[in-house]
C-alpha cells in the first residue's frame, strides 16, 4: 500500500520478520522507499534498477541491496522477470556486533555483479532458492531457518566488506582490534539516543581517545561523530513515519536536546528537513 507518492508501508501479515516475494514482474515498479531492507536477484534476464540517483542495468544473478530510506524503482521492459525479493528490518542484522561495525560499508555496497563474484554469487543463489522454498512451505521453525539463511547471505556480503577494509587500511586489520571496533559500533548503536562522547566509547573498549578516533576511522571509514549521527538519523527516519509523534519529541528521543540542531543535522544528511521528510511519508491534512 502506497501512503504517498514514494513511501511504501510494508506490513508482513504472515507474522514473520522476513518476507519473500517471487513472481514474474510484468510492469514497471515505480519509485518508492521504505524502512525495510530489500534484496533482489533475477533468475532470468535483465532489468533496469533505479537506486538513489543512479541507474543500473541488472543482469542474470546480479544481486542488489536496497537499504532503508533509499529511493528505488524497477523497469522490466514489458516482459516478466523471475525476480526474488527478500525484505526484512535492518535491525535483524545490525543488532549483531560483527555486522554493526560494517553497517556503513554494507550500505555503500549496493550491487554485487555475478560476472565479478561468480563463486560467491552461486553460493548465494542456492541460499536464496532455499529461502524461497522454506518461505512457501509448512516447515516447523520456518522463521528460524529464514533468519539463518539471511545471516549466511550477510556473511558473504560482510566478508567482501572485510576484504575491502583490509585492502584500504594502511596496516593489516588485526582480529582483536576488529572485535573491539565491532563492540564500539554496537555500543554506539545501542546508546546513540543518550549524550554519548568519544571518550566514553574509547574507555568502553580500552583505547585512549586519540588512538580510538584514528582506529575507528580506519576500520569503519567514518569518524565517531559521523557514525553516531548516522545511527541517530536512522532511528529518526523510523519515528517520522509515525504522525502521532511530534518532531520535537523525535529530536529528544534520538539524542538531540536542541530542535534546531536536529533539524540542521537531518537536512545535511537527508537533503530535507524532518518535516519535509514526514510530508513525503504521509499526506498531511
Amino acid at each position: 500500500m502506497l501512503l504517498s507518492e514514494y513511501y511504501e508501508n510494508l506490513s508482513f501479515n504472515h507474522g514473520l520478520m522476513v518476507n519473500i516475494s517471487y513472481a514474474g514482474i510484468p510492469t514497471d515498479f515505480p519509485l518508492h522507499w521504505h524502512t525495510f531492507v530489500e534484496i533482489m536477484i533475477s533468475f532470468d534476464g535483465s532489468f533496469e534498477l533505479g537506486l538513489g540517483y543512479d541507474t543500473y542495468q541488472m543482469e542474470k544473478l546480479d544481486v542488489a541491496v536496497c537499504y532503508p530510506g533509499v529511493l528505488h524503482s524497477i523497469k522490466s521492459k514489458g516482459c516478466e522477470k523471475e525476480l526474488l525479493i527478500v525484505q526484512f528490518p535492518f535491525e535483524l542484522i545490525t543488532n549483531m556486533k560483527e555486522f554493526s561495525c560494517m553497517s556503513y560499508r554494507l550500505t555503500q555496497m549496493q550491487i554485487m555483479r555475478a560476472c565479478e563474484s561468480e563463486e560467491q554469487i552461486l553460493l548465494m543463489k542456492d541460499i536464496f532458492i532455499h529461502m524461497r522454498d522454506v518461505f512457501y512451505s509448512d516447515l516447523p521453525f520456518k522463521e528460524v531457518i529464514l533468519y539463518t539463511d539471511l545471516l549466511s547471505i550477510f556473511i558473504h556480503l560482510g566478508n567482501r566488506c572485510f576484504s575491502e577494509m583490509k585492502e584500504a587500511a594502511a596496516d593489516p586489520c588485526n582480529a582483536k582490534t576488529t572485535e573491539l571496533i565491532a563492540e564500539a559500533c554496537f555500543f554506539i548503536a545501542r546508546n546513540c539516543t543518550e549524550p554519548l562522547e568519544l571518550e566514553t566509547v574509547a574507555k568502553h573498549v580500552g583505547f585512549s581517545k586519540y588512538h580510538f578516533a584514528h582506529t575507528f576511522k580506519k576500520y569503519v571509514n567514518m569518524t565517531f561523530l559521523e557514525f553516531l549521527t548516522t545511527e541517530r538519523i536512522k532511528k529518526a527516519e523510523i519515528l517520522l513515519a509515525d504522525p502521532n509523534i511530534s518532531i520535537t519529541e523525535i529530536a529528544m528521543r534520538t539524542g538531540y536536546t536542541n530542535l534546531s540542531t536536529f533539524n540542521r543535522t537531518f537536512k545535511i544528511n537527508k537533503g530535507c528537513t524532518p518535516r519535509e521528510f514526514r510530508n513525503k511519508v504521509h499526506r498531511l491534512d
